[in-house]
């Protein structure tokens, strides 16, 4: 400073505040912060396995290091969380959330459950897709999906307005199959306890899930995958989408509206009004996260799947479906019961 011509160092003392608060707005905010992770579920499920192994790895590519904490808040479907996000945390980039699939249905279906507009939340990336299947006990004596037009069989979901609640739904008036839907069960972890003891006889799973959770299930066939719930193929043999067994072209828009969340699968969001370059921090380290080869090692010896997405790509994935047509809306809304 001393070395400079009178002119310049004035000009370097006027700009040198302004210089250090870009700083701690970037690279520095996060050091000694600790960043909440939000889960609308509870514990024990999907989206707590993939947040474990987040918890475990993103800090160390963000810079100040903070740590990342797992908070669930389970209820609404996963909607208390979104709410409680947008509404009442701190906005300033230290709490994030798992955007569990509800977050794009129901803003459409029932706009009156949500206190957030969906499209103006900042995507940060997925560590995979979440494509759920459709299974049964094997006490339960169903076998495909023709077993389940026969005759009645518990299914347990979640709430009213879930994802979970709205594919069967959509099956039991598109393809006649009689689910008897069973609410209020707040993750996956409670669900799988629920359909072992015999409480209810079949549920919607993500199936890298049940590879993960429950490997032995899959093995010793306790569990009968019946039919993918999504637009990935299920890789076992002789297990269709529901998609495929659709003719009508109309009824197969409104199956893949309610299908479309799982394409976001383990997707992670920030609410409104947090810093751009915050998000971009964030993003930035994701990215690396999800390249780094300790990572993806992890990944695997916890048989967790990875098909990664960026925070731009998730962006513009939901800017070019994520608002259906209002026939699609107005349709799944009479069959799910809900009203606009």
């Amino acid at each position: 400073m001393r070395r400079l011509p009178p002119l310049l160092l004035v000009i370097a003392l006027l700009f040198n505040p302004v210089i250090a608060a870009a700083q701690t707005q970037s690279g520095d905010f996060y050091r000694g912060k600790t960043i909440r992770l939000m889960i609308g579920a509870a514990p024990g499920g999907g989206f707590s396995a993939y947040a474990l192994l987040l918890s475990t790895y993103l800090s160390r590519h963000i810079p100040g290091a903070p740590p990342v904490v797992i908070e669930h808040m389970p209820g609404g479907g996963g909607i208390n969380s979104i709410n409680y996000m947008a509404n009442a945390a701190p906005l300033d980039g230290t709490v994030m959330a798992v955007a569990i699939p509800n977050f794009f249905v129901t803003p459409h279906i029932e706009p009156n459950a949500v206190r957030f507009d969906a499209s103006k939340f900042h995507f940060i990336g997925r560590m995979s897709d979440f494509s759920r299947v459709l299974v049964a006990w094997h006490t339960s004596g169903v076998k495909d999906i023709d077993d389940l037009k026969g005759r009645e069989i518990t299914l347990a979901a979640t709430a009213r307005r879930s994802t979970t609640t709205a594919g069967p739904m959509l099956m039991n008036e598109i393809l006649g199959t009689k689910l008897k839907i069973v609410l209020g069960y707040t993750g996956t972890g409670p669900t799988m306890i629920a359909m072992e003891s015999g409480e209810v006889g079949a549920t919607t799973v993500a199936l890298s899930t049940l590879s993960s959770l429950h490997p032995a299930w899959l093995r010793e066939n306790k569990v009968r995958v019946l039919a993918g719930m999504d637009f990935a193929h299920v890789p076992i043999e002789g297990v269709p989408r529901v998609r495929d067994l659709i003719s009508d072209a109309k009824q197969r828009a409104l199956w893949d509206f309610v299908a479309l969340s799982a394409e976001f699968g383990t997707a992670l969001v920030m609410a409104p009004g947090v810093p751009v370059e915050r998000v971009e921090i964030l993003r930035a380290a994701f990215d690396a996260m999800v390249k780094s080869e300790e990572f993806i090692v992890e990944a695997k010896r916890r048989a967790l799947d990875l098909s990664p997405k960026t925070g731009a790509e998730l962006a513009a994935l939901y800017m070019e479906h994520g608002s259906p047509p209002p026939d699609i809306k107005a349709a799944v809304a009479r069959i799910m019961g809900a009203s606009e």
